[in-house]
């Protein structure tokens, strides 16, 4: 997705994509200047994706257990 591309012209995963990454930047203190920052480098960036994805992995399987009570 490009940062110039107008919402309308979004998928709708690609739209919810957008909303769930507004939504950690505004969750997180500091993180837009992180990923913004000069300094962080894309195997920073992968390592931060894959710590969100193990997260979210995580409460999937927590609501999973969960439900079959």
């Amino acid at each position: 997705m490009s940062e110039d591309q107008p919402l309308e012209e979004l998928s709708v995963e690609e739209h919810r994509e957008d909303e769930v990454f507004k939504t950690l930047l505004n969750m997180i203190p500091g993180f837009k200047d992180q990923l913004t920052s000069a300094s962080i480098s894309e195997d920073d960036i992968e390592a931060i994706s894959e710590l969100i994805q193990k997260g979210c992995s995580g409460a999937q399987s927590d609501d999973t257990k969960a439900l079959k009570g």
